[in-house]
């Protein structure tokens, strides 16, 4: 009596899974949608001289937003890492297209870009947008062609240094939603060199704490 009904429970899991399948695929062509990127050329000097920055590790990041309010973030379409050369230049490739399989947007002020170096404060930025800007299927950066400027740092003794806590916020978003640290290795690297120097070793995310409890293997 089981036999005979094997196939008709075969054929049940197959209904299922191509109804699954229909079914976020159906999500994903009215809310997903598929997108692709121009490349980003840029460079970055120092903001009080303007000689030009090497070894700024440069993060890049279009991100996804959804949830209730339809404003917190749920993932990313796409991470990319560089650093700059020489004269200061940093250079990501087009990509695309590809499909958004999160439920949610993604973000209109996409790509963000995140830079560090040691001895700099650390910047975040991204494109100028409302929530009335329309999402495009392709997507451009404002810095595209423009110069990005870094501070030097200036801690104030017994102070905990608000851009380190700006970095760890989006570091550990670049973690929780899908895991993309694989994709940032040497940003965390220079990042633990960073935390270590600025905050000393008994603190969260230094190099130690990278390599012990992430794994994170890094060329001292």
């Amino acid at each position: 009596m089981i036999k005979p009904m094997l196939p008709t429970l075969r054929q049940f899991i197959r209904s299922a899974m191509a109804t699954i399948a229909a079914v976020i695929a159906a999500a994903c062509l009215a809310g997903c949608g598929i997108y692709s990127a121009e490349p980003i050329t840029a460079w970055v000097v120092d903001a009080d001289t303007g000689a030009p920055l090497e070894g700024v590790h440069v993060v890049a990041t279009w991100e996804v937003r959804g949830g209730l309010e339809g404003g917190n973030l749920v993932g990313y379409l796409k991470v990319m890492e560089t650093v700059t050369d020489k004269s200061g230049k940093f250079h990501f490739s087009g990509w695309g297209p590809r499909p958004n399989l999160h439920f949610g947007g993604v973000d209109n002020s996409s790509p963000s870009l995140l830079l560090l170096k040691r001895g700099y404060e650390y910047k975040a930025t991204s494109n100028r947008a409302s929530v009335t800007t329309p999402t495009p299927s392709r997507f451009t950066s404002d810095w595209d062609g423009k110069t990005l400027r870094l501070s030097r740092t200036s801690d104030t003794p017994g102070r905990r240094p608000r851009d380190l806590d700006l970095m760890m916020i989006d570091v550990e978003s670049l973690k929780m939603y899908g895991d993309h640290w694989g994709e940032i290795h040497d940003f965390l690297c220079e990042m633990g060199l960073e935390v270590t120097r600025r905050l000393g070793e008994h603190t969260e995310y230094t190099l130690a704490d990278l390599e012990q409890r992430y794994d994170v293997h890094c060329h001292r």
